[in-house]
Formats: structure tokens, sequence, C-alpha cells
């Protein structure tokens, strides 16, 4: 997961009390023979919906993953990138799956995060790569396990009307105060709540494929040959895959300006040409990234019913709404 909230630098974060540190040592004693730890992990994410943490091990550094049971798919997506794109992917070393104890142990991603880059082309290189996922699956959807969760852009205007609510009763009060939220952030979503069906409509003939759901510059590995590796796919689903780029477009707006977003946009429409002319792809692409911040807003409500922390990520959510509130504004 990502979002507006800044992440804590590596190595400042203790290990959780749950998983205990000595039952994830002895699991990946057991899961990968031969592989000598050496010293104390670094723990780079420990948050409600999972733990990220890495390993110094004889041979190769390993990543250690707990993830949270709502989002139990990102051990078959990652198992189903390392069978058809394994360059493009973490390794997986070992998996466990159970409720409780979702772990992924991997092979190091060996590149730097995406989100150091100064120059777009790691960006491009990782549009490029995900246009050549998207292509794939579009075509092979009967690959994705029924473990992924199913989300056509159909559904995404009845997410809005679920989260509305939720909003109003959570997140309501702190909006108000805020100082980066305009002050009729929830009226604007309500009141254009309406337009969202009839977009929804004409995304829906864009074939399906994965979605990644959380694709911001944090969760793009560079390496040095220029490849890049995908990884971090909890917020998983099978549905519009415009949606991917819309955080990868916020990170290099932000990193590099709206120049550079505007050809980042290019280069990944140019790679799924086929899909349509190039107008009606452009309209499709902006009609998705109207309905994609709503998606990823939604994920939050998943979060904080699941860990029972209602009312924890009223400012993510905003960030997300607001987003595309400005969006729908554009659009008159």
């Amino acid at each position: 997961m990502g979002g507006a909230m800044p992440e804590p630098a590596p190595g400042e974060i203790e290990w959780p009390a749950n998983p205990a540190l000595d039952e994830v040592r002895e699991w990946i004693r057991r899961s990968a023979p031969g592989r000598m730890l050496a010293g104390a992990p670094v723990v780079y994410r420990c948050a409600p919906w999972g733990l990220t943490a890495r390993f110094a091990a004889s041979g190769n550094a390993i990543f250690f993953k707990a993830t949270a049971d709502y989002f139990a798919a990102e051990i078959p997506a990652t198992r189903l990138m390392n069978r058809h794109f394994p360059s493009a992917s973490p390794r997986l070393i070992a998996t466990r799956e159970e409720p409780g104890r979702r772990w992924m142990l991997m092979e190091d991603y060996q590149g730097r995060l995406l989100s150091e880059a100064k120059t777009p082309e790691p960006y491009l290189a990782a549009v490029r790569t995900l246009a050549q996922v998207h292509a794939y699956f579009a075509s092979a959807l009967d690959e994705v396990p029924p473990t992924i969760p199913r989300l056509p852009a159909t559904q995404v205007p009845g997410l809005l009307d679920e989260l509305i609510p939720y909003v109003e009763r959570w997140y309501a009060s702190e909006w108000r105060a805020s100082e980066r939220l305009r002050h009729d952030l929830l009226d604007l979503v309500k009141a254009n709540a309406h337009r969202l069906p009839a977009w929804a409509r004409e995304v829906s003939a864009l074939p399906n494929s994965l979605d990644h759901g959380d694709l911001h510059s944090g969760n793009v590995a560079v390496r040095r040959d220029g490849s890049v590796v995908l990884f971090d796919w909890s917020d998983v689903t099978v549905g519009c895959p415009f949606f991917s780029m819309d955080f990868l477009l916020s990170s290099i707006t932000q990193t590099l300006g709206a120049m550079e977003g505007a050809r980042l946009s290019a280069e990944y429409l140019d790679a799924l040409a086929g899909w349509a002319d190039r107008d009606e792809l452009d309209r499709l692409y902006m009609l998705a990234l109207c309905l994609g911040p709503v998606r990823s807003a939604y994920t939050y409500k998943i979060i904080e019913e699941g860990s029972d922390c209602r009312g924890r990520f009223h400012a993510t959510v905003g960030w997300w709404l607001q987003r595309a509130v400005t969006r729908w504004g554009q659009l008159g």
C-alpha cells in the first residue's frame, strides 16, 4: 500500500509481536535450507495490512513479507507473475498460506526503487513492462486463479455508494478540520456520484487484465541493466488495467513534472494501441483515471474494517477522493 503519507526509513521500525521473530526465523530455516541468516532483520514496513523485512543471508539477501488475510491474493498473484514474467517479479523461495499466516519469502530484488529515479527512463521502462503484463493477461484470463478478486469497472460506482456513508460516519469531522482537503470535498463527491455509472460502462469496453492496484514508485525496483521488478501485488484484482497507471502517473508528475507525466501515459497507450483507435483509447484512459481513485480509496475501507481501525486513514482516503473530484471537474 501507499498513498499520500510518507514512509518511515528502513531500519527505524521494530519487529512486531505478531508474527514472532523466532517463528519466522524457524520457518525460513525450514523453507530455505542452506541459507544461513546473519544479524537482525531490517523492517521496511509494519502496517495493519502486513510486514516487510529484509534478512541478510548467505548467497543473497532475502525478503520476508507477511500479508493480512484480506490481501491473500498477493501470494497467488506473485506466483502467477513468477510463471509468466519471472524477470519482472520478485522470485519466490517459499510461501505459507494459512489464515493469519500468509507469508512469502523472496530473493532480494537487486535494484533501486523507482522513487529514487531522477530521469524519466526508468519510469518509461516500468510502464512498458506493465503494458506487456496487461496485454498478456487480457488474452489469458483463464490462467488467473479465482483467488484473485474480480473487480470490473462497472462495479466501481457501487464502491463509491458504499464509501460515502462510511466517510460520513468515520471521516467527516477530520475532513472538515483538514487544511489539505477542500472544505466541500464530501459534497462534491456526493453531487457527482451519479456520473460514474455511465463512465464505467464506457470503460468496460476495454479488456480486463491484472490491475496491480498500488503501483507507486516505491513498489517498482530498477536494476542496473534498466529492467524493472513490479512487486507488492497485495491490492491486485482482475479489472480495468488502466487503473494501474494512476499512482505511477502521480509519482512521475510530482517528481519530474506534468510533461513527463503526459509522456508516460503516451508510452503506455502506444504499447496497447491494438485495443482501440487512439482517440477512443485516450478517452477511455481519461475516464479510467476518473474511476481509479475511487477503487484506491475503497481499499482503505477494506483495511480499516479488516484491521479494526476505522477512521485511521481518513487523510489518505481524502487524498484519493480529492484526486477523483479534480479529474471529474476536468471533464466538465
